[in-house]
């Protein structure tokens, strides 16, 4: 039988809340959810998803704020992007394609 050890992560309470709820919904616990993550990194000999720098995102921010002040903006309604949840890929680009020539972008 294998030997099992205890481990102390400090995480933000309320992504802790939030994980549990999903991980409830799958089936599944905390410790379960974890020990399924570090057993797939183990057989993968990795992080079995891709991390990107903040700075990636900083930068795409910082790119977003700039088209917004110069007016490069397409707007969408709650019930339009609740229809793009919907679509597929192709449908979805088409759409947003659609809003760029009449916003004339």
């Amino acid at each position: 039988m294998n030997q099992q050890t205890s481990v102390n992560i400090l995480m933000d309470k309320d992504i802790k809340e939030n994980a549990e709820v999903l991980f409830k919904k799958m089936g599944l616990n905390m410790t379960i959810a974890v020990n399924t993550f570090v057993r797939q990194c183990l057989r993968e000999d990795s992080i079995p998803f891709q991390i990107k720098p903040y700075d990636d995102y900083k930068s795409k921010i910082e790119s977003s704020l700039r088209q917004a002040a110069e007016g490069n903006l397409i707007s969408f309604s709650i019930d339009e992007l609740e229809t793009l949840e919907d679509m597929d890929t192709n449908e979805a680009q088409m759409f947003v394609n659609v809003r760029r020539k009449e916003s004339k972008l």
